[in-house]
This record gives C-alpha cells, structure tokens and sequence, in this order.
C-alpha cells in the first residue's frame, strides 16, 4: 500500500528548451505500496521496519539510485534538432518543425521541492524529445501541460515523484498534405536522490509503480 502522498497542484505551459511552469499547491493521501508479487518492498519505509541496504541490516543506509543501476545503462530520448530545421507548406500555409529541448540541470540539492521541478521540467523535455526525434520534419507545435504531480514517502534518501502529462502536438499526418492535432495523455514515477534519477512509464489513474524496482535509469548526477 502506498505512503502518504502530497500533490502539488496544476502545472502548464509551453515546453520551450526545457523551460518551467508555475504552480499551485493542494493535499491528498494515498496508502503504503507494495511489489507486483504482494511482498512488501524492503527498501522502503513501513511501520516498525527499516530500509533494508543489503547488509543485514547493520546499518540504515538505503541504496542510492546510482548503487541500484548501472550508469551505464543510464538512457533517455536525445537528438539534436533546431527549431526550424525544416519547413513544408500545406496550401498557402510555411510550417516550420519543432527542436528538441534541452533537459534540465542536477538539482544542487535533492528536496522534495528540487526534485520535484526536475521530475516535471525532466519528463517535459523527455515526452518532447521522444516525439521529435523520430518525426523531426512532422512536428510543427509541441505543448505539454503537467495537471498533476504526487510527492511520496517511500524512501528516506529519495523523493519519489508521480507527474500526469496531457500532450498536445501538431504534425503533417504520413502521406498527407494536411497538418492534424494529437492529443496525448501520459504519466510517469520518477525517484530521484544526489547521485541520479531513475524512471518508470505508468498511466493515468492507475496505482503508481517504484521506479526503483520496475524502472530505468535515466541520468546520474
């Protein structure tokens, strides 16, 4: 069952080179969490228990994101492409393509307020540069709002952060001469801590998974 949640409020905005959006604050409360297979995750906090770091418990150090990964295998959509890199016409009208965006910085010191604007300003850049880079000479408008953001309490050394996406581009459709709007639900978990940040893909509505345990890492810091 999932640990007590916070929710910070409605986010929006025009993803730009990855560039933020104000936002407002409100409560909710969710339940402790626990693995696919009913088995509660040692890692995590519970009443009456601690992480468990591998070391019987001897201490209580929990592993960091970087110690559960390889950096390595740290992966996430990237190409290089400008804005207006290049541009068709449909009748009268000079479509000029969208770039991809620049992902955000470390935070200097992981709190639940840092890593939770790197989560938003980190998934934007991440849904755009995953539309961009196959169809760069399609996309012509990209948008990307964040609706909602959940902070919880899983870990003692990382902030685990839920974000619900709804997507909005504009492309020339394959073949056609026509320029068609899609709109794109989407959500992901991130966990974050100082050496990197891991994530995992969900949907909207559904019950959040521990990127920790189902996910991938997508940068160390």
């Amino acid at each position: 069952m999932l640990g007590t949640a916070a929710v910070t409020g409605v986010f929006a905005g025009c993803l730009e080179g990855g560039g933020t959006a104000s936002d407002s604050s409100q409560d909710r409360t969710g339940d402790d969490s626990e693995t696919g297979d009913g088995d509660t995750d040692p890692d995590r906090n519970e009443t009456g228990g601690e992480p468990d770091d591998g070391t019987g418990g001897e201490t209580g150090t929990e592993p960091t994101v970087v110690e559960r990964f390889d950096c390595g295998s740290a992966h996430r959509p990237s190409c290089d492409v400008d804005a207006g890199e290049y541009v068709f016409e449909t009748g009268d009208t000079a479509y000029e393509t969208v770039g991809t965006a620049a992902y955000p910085d470390p935070p200097d010191e992981v709190t639940e307020s840092t890593a939770t604007t790197f989560a938003k300003d980190h998934e934007r850049a991440y849904q755009q540069n995953a539309a961009v880079c196959p169809e760069n000479e399609s996309i012509t408008d990209y948008n990307a709002t964040v609706p909602t953001i959940e902070t919880f309490d899983w870990y003692d050394e990382k902030v685990v952060v839920r974000l619900e996406l709804m997507i909005s581009d504009r492309r020339r459709s394959p073949g056609a001469s026509d320029v068609d709007i899609v709109d794109t639900p989407s959500a992901a978990v991130y966990a974050i801590d100082e050496t990197g940040a891991a994530r995992v893909e969900t949907k909207r509505y559904q019950e959040p998974e521990d990127p920790i345990e189902s996910g991938e890492l997508v940068v160390c810091f």
